[in-house]
């Protein structure tokens, strides 16, 4: 009758060390990883999240010093697969999408929790994510060329992405991309001469003023947003008066979409960048990655409020196109 009890109890012994060893396997690659990446020793803490009909666990690995953080999403809902590395030490911060085999070198973003505090919040809320109260965050990456080799991000970049395009990038979280793209567009060719000051100085003051005014409003309606579409309704330009010498060329450092980058469309607009537009669009990867924050509150049972943030990471592009 009890011939078979020892079998399963050995089978279910096997079975328990082999889940165990493997994820001690997964654990050691990790730390190896951030080995490679010239860390010392790492601790380690996961996130369970249940988001609609997906149960997936989102990994931290940070070192002992509290200067380096590695955290990974897998993919899921659609969302492709991140890896996000942050040197709060160098002030930079990597986001690696592997399926893409895109990178994007920029730097931290100024809310970002430390490591420590993070690994300790995790443990706070008994490593589940509550997704009954969160705060939402956007944020819009713009690859702008290639990733400088010399600097920090550029240099760890070389490791942490093998084998990926790597970008260096911008982050914007307001409401007017498109406004901010050519703001940073204007700056840059004023920056480095390329247009005359006089002849761009009101287009700038405005598109600081747009911009300014989005990020005022955070309850921007759809409606509102699709009037602002430069395609449904390009803005004019304020004055058909030339002043001083126009160029066409103009710093191309926005990813395009298409072929309708900024140097062809300001030839099309004779070099008078009031006519200038763009629009900025997805391009090939979004992700996400989760977070949670626990305070002293002395207002609470537990001695603790938590707050939790889940971070959208969208890659656009931008296409540009001349007001006639």
């Amino acid at each position: 009758m009890y011939e078979g009890i020892p079998f399963i109890l050995i089978y279910c012994v096997t079975a328990t060390r082999k889940f165990r060893m493997m994820k001690m396997i997964i654990f050691t690659i990790v730390s190896l990883a951030l080995l490679t990446l010239e860390v010392e020793s790492t601790q380690r803490a996961e996130l369970t999240i249940h988001e609609g009909p997906a149960t997936f666990k989102e990994t931290v690995v940070t070192d002992d010093k509290g200067e380096i953080e590695i955290i990974r999403t897998p993919a899921h809902n659609g969302r492709s697969a991140e890896v996000v590395l942050k040197n709060f030490k160098k002030g930079y911060r990597i986001i690696k999408f592997p399926a893409e085999k895109i990178c994007l070198v920029l730097k931290l973003d100024k809310d970002d929790e430390k490591p420590k505090q993070l690994l300790k919040s995790i443990k706070q809320v008994g490593g589940n994510f509550r997704m009954n109260e969160y705060m939402v965050k956007h944020e819009q990456l713009l690859p702008i060329g290639p990733a400088d080799s010399k600097s920090d991000g550029g240099k760890m970049s070389k490791k942490f992405c093998k084998g990926y395009t790597i970008h260096s990038t911008v982050a914007y979280q307001g409401n007017d991309l498109n406004a901010f793209v050519k703001k940073m567009l204007v700056e840059q060719m004023k920056d480095e001469e390329k247009i005359n000051e006089a002849e761009v100085s009101d287009e700038l003051v405005f598109l600081e003023n747009e911009v300014m005014a989005e990020e005022k409003d955070p309850e921007i309606t759809e409606a509102k947003a699709e009037e602002k579409d430069p395609e449904i309704t390009p803005k004019k330009p304020a004055s058909d008066k030339t002043i001083g010498k126009r160029q066409t060329s103009v710093p191309n450092t926005i990813i395009s979409c298409t072929k309708k980058n900024a140097n062809t469309a300001m030839t099309e607009c004779n070099g008078d960048v009031r006519k200038l537009y763009n629009r900025c669009d997805f391009k090939a990867a979004t992700g996400c990655t989760y977070s949670v924050d626990c305070k002293f509150d002395a207002t609470k049972t537990h001695g603790i409020t938590c707050s939790e943030t889940h971070v959208y990471n969208s890659v656009f592009c931008c296409d540009w196109f001349c007001n006639q």
